[in-house]
């Protein structure tokens, strides 16, 4: 699975987040540029993460950090 590009299904799938909770947060996660759309596999939106955005930015950040963190 590219996970540059995915679907809400695939979203859901490789975070391990429920489905449902994936499709109530989509307006959410769109509105703060965390996701943006980016072309559709036939009739199923795409989405990637927005990298650039300045929340997008700061969750990069903060998994850098997080990521370094030995328990």
């Amino acid at each position: 699975m590219d996970i540059s590009v995915l679907d809400l299904t695939e979203l859901a799938e490789s975070s391990g987040v429920s489905k449902s909770t994936v499709f109530d947060m989509k307006d959410t996660l769109l509105h703060y540029q965390i996701m943006s759309p980016t072309k559709k596999g036939g009739r199923i939106q795409l989405y990637k993460f927005g990298s650039q955005s300045p929340t997008g930015k700061l969750l990069n950040e903060l998994s850098l950090k997080l990521a370094g963190v030995r328990w």
